[in-house]
């Protein structure tokens, strides 16, 4: 499948050249939205920090084979897509997937400041952890089991 897919790149440099400020602006639309979507989904449902929501957010950057399956069924076997969207969505997903380690090691660090409790190493005495909101709400009888 993938090696399929693969093959449907042929790297065409005026094609390539024509898709990169799409692909940008995709890019970041896509960044702020999953990311922002997933911190919010955690920070809202799970009663997570920020730091902790964000973090969450980076980590659900990388939807690559979904994309993937989606970009073989509309280009390659019912050729719906157009050359350009395809190369943008592809260029799209490929950069997405690098981001993911990129932008959880940058946030890490921000992270750790924020919650120390996972920066101790093992053996050291660890301080007490809040409860957090849903223990909160489940324990004050608010919220279902």
């Amino acid at each position: 499948f993938f090696v399929d897919l693969g093959t449907k790149i042929v790297f065409d440099a005026e094609v390539v050249t024509s898709v990169i400020p799409h692909t940008l602006t995709l890019l970041a639309a896509v960044f702020v939205a999953q990311v922002a979507s997933a911190a919010m989904a955690a920070r809202y449902t799970a009663g997570s920090s920020w730091p902790e929501a964000m973090l969450i957010g980076f980590g659900m950057l990388g939807r690559a084979e979904l994309a993937f399956v989606v970009m073989d069924i509309a280009y390659v076997q019912n050729a719906i897509l157009s050359r350009e969207a395809f190369y943008m969505l592809m260029f799209t997903t490929f950069l997405l997937n690098i981001l993911v380690p990129l932008t959880v090691a940058w946030w890490k660090p921000k992270y750790v400041r924020y919650d120390p409790w996972h920066a101790m190493p093992r053996g050291f005495e660890r301080p007490k952890r809040p409860r957090d909101r849903s223990f909160r709400l489940l324990h004050e009888g608010r919220l279902d089991r």
